[in-house]
């Protein structure tokens, strides 16, 4: 009876997740949702994201599109409202259905958690596998269904590479409070032990399939691109070349460093305006453009070896000033889910509507 309860209240809490969705016409989708659908639809792999998120998507691919994608959504509701279910019932044992409905139906109501559960992005897993990490690192590792806990929380930190270092951070929190808890280090071990699994297997699966798919035995293929772009903006990496050109720095990579955007999204992704874009996106995958990705992962890691605290000082900044640049995104992700509304069949632009 406990576990029919349960079920019915993770179907209702559900329910509430997909509002959004239905709302709209079609799972939420934003312009990075084209990257994962290359990996379900096609036979690609993503170069600058993890691709597990999309290879997660494949059995859409077996069934009509939009039919895939509306079952898609749902397992996704579904696998967060469970986890918020498992999370109120460890918080609070007493409590019933009902009063974990009404918890769920006003955090829906007052945040933005639906509409990160009913969106087809990694992101939707952050929060719930933060919890799934504190539900598996609060048991003791022998206890029936702990390690079903931790395979969860292995598979949603495949999902987003940002995902790897919030699994340790977050196992390491957890586990200090037990240890807190407990008023003793019995636990600490194997708990440890467990963690350390956890995020051996995420990491090892993410660098085998990028050695797979592109010989590089890494986490992330295209993370050096970024962090230069970032860096680039901070303005880091423009001092440590000048430091460093006509010495060890890449003469290729100094001789366009005067035609180098400071905006760190012109520099990924400005087309025409960034000196990389034919490069590196252009022949993305190919030899060349590796060499390149290397010379700029030789500029950023020296930047930040050179300028450490410097880093951690912007590092902040952006941290107590979030999101400067949502605009421009909120208006090309309003315009992507009012597609969906009139073209159901067609929910996405550009690589999207290859495959639907």
């Amino acid at each position: 009876m406990h576990a029919g309860k349960s079920i019915l209240t993770v179907v209702a809490c559900a329910l509430v997740l997909i509002v959004p969705a239905v709302v709209n016409g079609f799972p939420l989708l934003f312009p990075d949702t084209a990257a994962y659908l290359n990996v379900a639809f096609g036979h690609s792999w993503t170069l600058d994201r993890s691709g597990f998120y999309g290879l997660l998507l494949k059995p859409a691919s077996l069934v009509d599109p939009a039919t895939g994608l509306w079952i898609a959504v749902v397992v996704q509701v579904v696998t967060i409202a469970g986890v918020l279910v498992m999370a109120a019932r460890a918080l609070a044992p007493a409590a019933t259905g009902w009063q974990i409905f009404a918890c769920v139906f006003l955090v829906s109501a007052l945040t933005s958690l639906p509409w990160h559960a009913a969106q087809l992005m990694p992101d939707a897993f952050t929060g719930p596998m933060i919890l799934v990490v504190w539900l598996a690192a609060a048991r003791p590792v022998g206890e029936p269904g702990t390690p079903m806990l931790w395979l969860l929380a292995a598979v949603m930190a495949l999902l987003h590479y940002t995902h790897l270092l919030i699994l340790a951070a977050a196992g390491l929190a957890a586990v200090a409070v037990a240890i807190v808890l407990a008023k003793s280090l019995r636990p600490v071990a194997p708990r440890l032990g467990a963690l350390t699994a956890c995020l051996g297997l995420a990491v090892g699966a993410q660098v085998g399939a990028n050695g797979v798919m592109f010989d590089r035995w890494t986490v992330s293929p295209m993370g050096p691109m970024f962090l230069f772009a970032r860096l680039q903006e901070d303005g880091l990496v423009p001092h440590w070349m000048e430091r460093h050109c006509g010495r060890d720095a890449s003469p290729e990579l100094c001789a366009l460093m005067p035609a180098m955007p400071h905006d760190s999204q012109v520099v990924l992704w400005g087309r025409a305006a960034s000196p990389l874009d034919s490069r590196i996106n252009r022949v993305a995958g190919k030899a060349e453009s590796w060499v390149w990705v290397d010379r700029l992962s030789q500029a950023a890691s020296g930047a930040l070896r050179e300028q450490p605290v410097e880093f951690a000082r912007n590092s902040l900044r952006a941290c107590l000033h979030p999101l400067p640049k949502t605009k421009r995104h909120d208006r090309l992700v309003r315009r992507l889910n009012k597609l969906t509304v009139r073209h159901p069949q067609q929910p996405c632009i550009g690589r999207i509507a290859q495959h639907l």
